[in-house]
């Protein structure tokens, strides 16, 4: 059975923590038995402001979340069905930061300028298994401005 391709995004309530490997988004897979996978994640910031973001897994979903986009049939490519396994972007304004692994999958430098941001597309897709998640962090203690965020995802 194809698999779906929906496109959720939204805008950072507010900049990420200061602190290192602090979630300024996460994609969540709430589903008990589906994987969901991702083709692309795009970022752009909001501020006059240099940032260095990470892509890492989570583990743990955290709590309280500063936006919550909860994707419909309207987020997908055919616009014909709801995400299957009820994925969710969270975010900025973590009450409880997700637990985040200590590996990161990429990193990248946003230069201090309005509306800089990158594109990044995977050659194969990264799988979010059930119950876990994919976060973009502070690569750095420094925080990531409120920015414009997309992911790009199978489901």
């Amino acid at each position: 059975m194809a698999s779906n391709v929906y496109y959720v995004g939204g805008r950072m309530a507010a900049a990420s923590g200061t602190t290192a490997r602090n979630a300024a988004a996460q994609l969540w897979n709430p589903h008990a038995n589906k994987r969901i996978n991702v083709r692309e994640i795009w970022i752009a910031n909001t501020a006059a402001t240099a940032a260095q973001i990470a892509i890492a897994r989570s583990t743990a979903i955290g709590a309280t979340f500063g936006v919550t986009v909860t994707p419909d049939l309207d987020n997908g490519a055919d616009r014909d069905v709801a995400p299957p396994s009820g994925f969710v972007l969270h975010l900025s304004g973590f009450g409880t930061q997700p637990t985040v692994d200590a590996s990161d999958l990429v990193r990248w430098n946003l230069p201090a300028s309005i509306g800089s941001g990158v594109i990044i597309p995977f050659a194969q897709p990264i799988v979010v298994p059930p119950g876990t998640g994919l976060c973009i962090v502070t690569a750095t203690a420094a925080a990531l401005p409120i920015s414009d965020i997309t992911y790009v995802v199978e489901d």
